[in-house]
């Protein structure tokens, strides 16, 4: 594949330059641990979500987010997929 991201305890989602193995985009906005995450079929949205719940979409063409939070999880957000 041609596309990379990643989110973590550092509270950031990267989109990752796979022929440099540097990061293209490193995204901020999370408050809390990035707990999961999932590419929508098309690629050009990404999800990323975190330990309290937050949802919050990204562009990984220019590492901006899309949209406001998605916010109505009480409790942590560990799986996520695209319909």
């Amino acid at each position: 594949g041609q596309r990379l991201a990643s989110g973590g305890g550092d509270t950031t989602v990267r989109f990752w330059d796979v022929s440099s193995s540097t990061p293209k985009h490193t995204c901020r906005g999370h408050r809390h641990h990035v707990l999961c995450t999932a590419w929508a079929p098309d690629g050009k949205r990404f999800a990323s979500a975190d330990f309290t719940g937050e949802i919050r979409l990204w562009d990984p063409a220019t590492g901006k987010q899309a949209g406001s939070v998605l916010r109505g999880h009480k409790k942590w957000v560990t799986a996520m997929a695209w319909e």
